[in-house]
C-alpha cells in the first residue's frame, strides 16, 4: 500500500491507494480504446447533426440517387425493380448495388428522411466492422484492450475509409469480421450453441442481399482460411462441423436468391457479359503502391494512380510493427502461434491478389466464370486489413505479458523503419519512369518513417513493461488510421441534399423529354435520362454515343428522337422529339435498327424484330394515364390495326396486358417496346414483372424455411440434451 494525497503539515486527508492490477489495466485499455474509436465515429457522423450527407464521387452521382429513388417508391407504394431515370429505364433492383431487399435498407428509407437515413448508411460500415472485430477477436480468448485496438484498425483502414464512397461496399465488408465470429462459434465450440448455423446462415444471407458478389466471394476466400486456420490450430471440433458450416453457407446464399438470380439476369444483359483479360484485371495495385504500407503519404495523392479509393492499402504503422513483433516472437506465441502464422500468410495472400496479373495468383479468379467478369483486383486489400487487425491484437496480447527486449527483437523492430527510408528511395528512383508515381511534399514522405520509429519505440518500451506503452499505442493506431481515412472522406466536403441537387442545371423547356449528356444526379431533379452510370450498364442496340464535339447526323438524330431526348446537352436542343407513347401504322423488320433508322422517318414508321401486321391509315392517339417505375398505363384510340410504341427499354421482364388479356411485346428501334393493338378504344398496361425476381423470391422462401426447420430442430435437441449445447469461450 502506498499514501498519495499530502503533504507534511498540510492538514490535507491521506487516502491509501493500491496499485493497479494487470486486469484493471487492460480494462482502463479497453475503454481508451473504445472512447478513441467512437470518437472517430463521431467526427465521421458530425454532418448528420446539421442535415448533410458526403456526396464525393459515387456517393453523389450514384448511391444518393437511387436511394431517392428507392425511398420515393417506399413511400409511395411503388415497385423499386425498374429505375426509369437512367438508360431510358433499366432493371436497377438486378444491378443489385442499392441493397434494396436487405431489412435494415428497407427500415431505414422507409422509416426517415432521405438525409438521415443516407447519412447512417454512410457511416454504419465502420461501426458494424469496430463492433464485429472485437466480437471476432474475443473468440480468441485474448484482452478486450487488445481486440479493441485490432477492431479500430479494422474500422479505420484505409479499405473500409478510402471505400467509404461505396456504401454498399462497406456493408458487404462489414459482415466479414461477424461470418468469422459465427463460424469460430459453430466449429470451435466444444458444446456448439444451437443457434450457431442460424447465425451463420443470416450474416450470409445478409450480405449477399447487398448483391455484390466480388466481396461475397472475397468474404468466403477469408472465411474458408479461417476454417483452416481453426482445424490447424486445432480448434475443430469435429468434421460433422464442418459439414454443418458448409450447409449454413449454402442455405445462407440461397437466401438472398431475390437478390442473387436478378444480378444474374442483369449481368447477362449487360456490357459486363463479355469481357476480357485487360478489364478484369484493371485496377490492380502497381508493385509500387506496395510501398504504401510503410509510406502513407509516400506519393502525391497517396497512391500510384488516380482512383484512390481502389488503390489503397495502407494498414496503419501500428500493424506493421505488429507483424515484425510477431516474426521476432515467432518461437514463443504458444498458442497464439497458428493465428500469428496465419495472419501473415493473409496479409502476403492479400498483397498477391491486389497486385492482379503480376501477382501470379489473380489468373485463378479470372478464370472462374461470373467472377472473372468482375475486375479491381486492388480490392483483395481487404485481406491485408483482416490480417492486420489480427496480427495487431495478437502483438498487444503478447506484450501484455512483459516479454522483455531482446537485441533480436529490437532488431525485427527496426527493420519497418528501415523499409521505409528505403522505400522512399525506390520511390524516388522511379520518379518519371512511372508516370503514376508522383512523389509528395517533403513532410510527408518524412510522415512514414516518423509513425513507425515511434511505433517501434513504444513496442521496444512496451515489451520492457511499460505502463503506458500500450495505452499510447492506441493513441498511435486509432489517430494514425483516423487522420488517415477522415482527411479522405472530408473532401469535397459534405452538404444539404437540395443545396446538392440545386446544383444541377436543368434545361429550359426540357418538358417530359429525356436528356442524354447529363449527370446521373439529375434524376434527383426530375430529369429522365437516356443514359446513365451503373456496374452493369444495359446493352443497347442502338449506339447512343455522341461525338465531340457533337456531330448530330440523320442517323443520330433519329435515335435521340426515338429515344424522346430533347436535349443531348445542357445547351443542345434535340428538335421534335417524339413521344412517350405513339401509335404507328408502318412497321418494317430489320435486323439492323442501328443501321437502317438512318433511311426512316421514326414518326411515321418503326423497326421492329419480327414482322407485325398493320393497316395503312392515320395512326391515331395514345395517351399515358399513369406512368410509374415498372407500371404504365396508356389509353389508346386506333381507327385501325396499329403499332403502340413506347420509349422505355426493352427488357425480357416487361408483361403488356391490353383490356385485360394478355398482349405479346415487340421490341421496337431495337431497344423500346411495341404491342400491337387492335381497332378501337384500348387500354394497355405494361408491367415489369421479371422471372428472375419471382423465382428468386421463391428461392428465398424455401431456403428460410429449411433454415427455420434446422433452427427450430436443433433447439428442440439442446432442451432435450443440454450438456451437449452448453458454448465454451475460447
Amino acid at each position: 500500500m502506498r499514501a498519495i494525497g499530502a503533504l507534511p503539515g498540510s492538514g490535507r486527508l491521506t487516502l491509501p491507494c493500491a496499485p493497479m492490477t494487470a486486469s484493471a489495466h487492460e480494462r482502463a485499455r479497453a475503454v481508451l480504446a473504445a472512447v478513441l474509436a467512437l470518437a472517430v465515429v463521431a467526427l465521421l457522423a458530425r454532418p448528420l447533426l446539421r442535415g448533410e450527407i458526403y456526396v464525393g464521387s459515387d456517393l453523389g452521382t450514384f448511391h444518393l440517387p437511387i436511394r431517392a429513388f428507392y425511398a420515393k417508391c417506399l413511400a409511395e407504394g411503388w415497385s423499386f425493380l425498374w429505375f426509369p431515370g437512367w438508360f431510358s429505364g433499366f432493371y436497377l433492383h438486378g444491378e443489385g448495388q442499392g441493397g434494396f431487399l436487405h431489412p435494415l435498407n428497407a427500415l431505414l428509407y422507409a422509416g426517415l428522411p432521405l438525409s438521415l437515413a443516407f447519412g447512417i448508411e454512410t457511416v454504419r460500415g465502420p461501426v458494424f466492422l469496430l463492433a464485429g472485430g472485437w466480437l471476432w477477436l474475443r473468440r480468441l480468448a485474448i484482452p478486450p484492450d487488445a481486440c479493441w485496438a485490432g477492431a479500430a484498425g479494422l474500422a479505420f483502414g484505409a479499405f473500409a475509409f478510402h471505400h467509404f464512397v461505396h456504401p454498399n461496399i462497406t456493408a458487404a465488408v462489414a459482415h466479414v469480421p461477424w461470418l468469422l465470429w459465427a463460424t469460430h462459434v459453430l466449429l470451435g465450440a466444444a458444446g456448439r450453441p444451437w443457434w450457431a448455423p442460424a447465425a451463420l446462415a443470416l450474416l450470409t444471407t445478409s450480405q449477399a442481399l447487398l448483391a455484390h458478389p466480388q466481396f461475397l466471394w472475397i468474404s468466403a476466400v477469408v472465411e474458408g482460411l479461417w476454417v483452416l486456420v481453426l482445424a490447424g490450430a486445432g480448434a475443430l471440433a469435429s468434421g460433422r462441423r464442418l459439414l454443418e458450416w458448409l450447409a449454413a453457407k449454402a442455405l445462407g446464399v440461397l437466401g438472398a436468391g431475390a437478390a442473387l438470380l436478378p444480378l444474374l439476369d442483369a449481368l447477362a444483359l449487360s456490357h459486363r457479359a463479355q469481357v476480357d483479360e485487360g478489364f478484369a484485371a484493371s485496377f490492380a495495385i502497381h508493385p509500387l503502391g506496395v510501398l504504401q504500407l510503410v509510406g502513407p503519404y509516400l506519393f502525391a495523392g497517396r497512391t500510384v494512380g488516380e482512383l484512390v479509393m481502389e488503390l489503397s492499402l495502407y494498414a496503419g504503422a501500428v500493424p506493421v510493427l505488429a507483424f515484425a513483433w510477431l516474426l521476432a516472437r515467432r518461437r514463443h506465441l504458444g498458442r497464439l502461434r497458428p493465428f500469428a502464422v496465419a495472419s501473415l500468410v493473409l496479409a502476403v495472400l492479400g498483397v498477391l491478389l491486389a497486385l492482379g496479373e503480376l501477382g501470379g495468383l489473380y489468373r485463378l479468379q479470372v478464370s472462374l466464370p461470373i467472377l472473372g467478369q468482375l475486375r479491381a483486383p486492388a480490392r483483395y486489400a481487404l485481406l491485408v486489413q483482416v490480417a492486420a487487425a489480427a496480427a495487431t491484437a495478437l502483438a498487444f496480447a503478447d506484450l501484455a505479458g512483459r516479454p522483455g527486449l531482446t537485441r533480436g527483437r529490437a532488431l525485427w523492430l527496426a527493420g519497418p523503419v528501415a523499409l521505409s527510408l528505403v522505400a522512399i528511395g525506390v520511390a524516388a528512383a522511379f520518379v518519371g519512369v512511372v508516370p503514376e508515381a508522383r512523389l509528395a511534399d517533403p513532410w510527408q514522405v518524412a510522415v512514414g518513417p516518423l509513425l513507425l520509429a515511434l511505433a517501434a519505440v513504444l513496442f521496444a518500451w512496451a515489451a520492457r513493461g511499460g505502463t503506458l506503452a500500450l495505452s499510447a499505442l492506441i493513441v498511435l493506431a486509432v489517430a494514425d488510421l483516423g487522420a488517415y481515412g477522415l482527411s479522405f472522406v472530408a473532401a469535397p466536403p459534405p452538404e444539404r441534399i437540395e443545396t446538392f441537387a440545386a446544383r444541377q442545371s436543368v434545361p429550359e423547356g426540357l418538358g417530359g423529354a429525356r436528356m442524354y449528356r447529363g449527370r446521373p444526379e439529375l434524376t434527383l431533379s426530375g430529369v429522365r435520362l437516356a443514359s446513365g452510370y451503373a456496374a452493369l450498364i444495359p446493352r443497347r442496340v442502338l449506339d447512343l454515343r455522341l461525338a465531340s464535339p457533337l456531330r448530330l447526323d440523320a442517323r443520330m438524330r433519329n435515335v435521340l428522337r426515338v429515344s424522346q431526348v430533347g436535349f443531348a446537352e445542357a445547351r443542345t436542343r434535340i428538335p421534335r422529339p417524339l413521344p412517350r407513347a405513339r401509335l404507328v401504322s408502318l412497321a418494317q423488320v430489320s435486323d439492323d435498327p442501328d443501321r437502317d433508322i438512318a433511311a426512316i422517318d421514326p414518326a411515321a414508321v418503326a423497326l421492329v424484330d419480327r414482322p407485325v401486321d398493320l393497316e395503312a391509315g392515320t395512326p391515331g392517339r395514345a395517351r399515358i394515364l399513369r406512368d410509374e417505375p415498372g407500371d404504365i398505363e396508356i389509353a389508346v384510340e386506333a381507327p385501325g390495326r396499329r403499332l403502340l410504341v413506347v420509349s422505355e427499354s426493352h427488357h425480357p421482364g416487361w408483361r403488356a396486358l391490353r383490356d385485360g388479356e394478355p398482349c405479346e411485346l415487340v421490341r421496337v428501334y431495337g431497344d423500346y417496346l411495341g404491342c400491337a393493338i387492335e381497332a378501337g378504344t384500348r387500354r394497355v398496361e405494361l408491367r415489369f414483372r421479371p422471372d428472375s425476381y419471382r423465382d428468386g423470391v421463391r428461392l428465398s422462401a424455401a431456403a428460410l424455411a429449411l433454415l427455420l426447420a434446422w433452427t427450430a430442430i436443433a433447439w428442440r435437441l439442446a432442451r432435450v440434451r443440454p450438456g451437449d449445447a452448453a458454448p465454451s469461450g475460447g
